[in-house]
């Protein structure tokens, strides 16, 4: 069997059990987790997930849905009480920019993806790029 980079072996982002993720949710007595499926891992993780739920009248009723997980992620908003303004960034973003935004030019906060870090120095590094 050929090793599969984020479910047997890492991936470029040290990942694996990508195909995991979700399967040990119990915390709501109607949802069942039946099969999840990595269907991409480039940038971030595009799953699928088959479950049955139990609707409101009791049947069960067999759903699937796909998430994609970018990770957690932190925010910081400056404040310049000296102006009354905040301060914000503008950045590129391409499905803004393939959906039809003039130049794909958006004014946002400081953001960005924790990977490894904890809240407080992925901000610092944010705030600094």
């Amino acid at each position: 069997m050929t090793s599969r980079p984020g479910i047997d072996i890492p991936d470029h982002r040290g990942r694996t059990g990508l195909h995991l993720a979700g399967r040990e949710l119990d915390r709501n007595p109607d949802v069942r987790i039946r099969d999840v499926e990595v269907t991409s891992q480039g940038w971030h993780v595009l799953r699928r997930t088959t479950f049955d739920y139990r609707r409101r009248d009791g049947r069960w009723q067999t759903q699937q849905r796909e998430t994609y997980d970018r990770g957690n992620g932190a925010v910081v908003l400056p404040y310049d009480t000296e102006r009354g303004c905040v301060l914000l960034t503008r950045q590129f973003r391409y499905p803004a920019y393939v959906n039809g935004h003039p130049d794909g030019m958006l004014i946002e906060a400081a953001a960005g993806l924790l990977d490894a870090d904890d809240p407080h120095t992925a901000i610092r590094r944010e705030s600094a790029e």
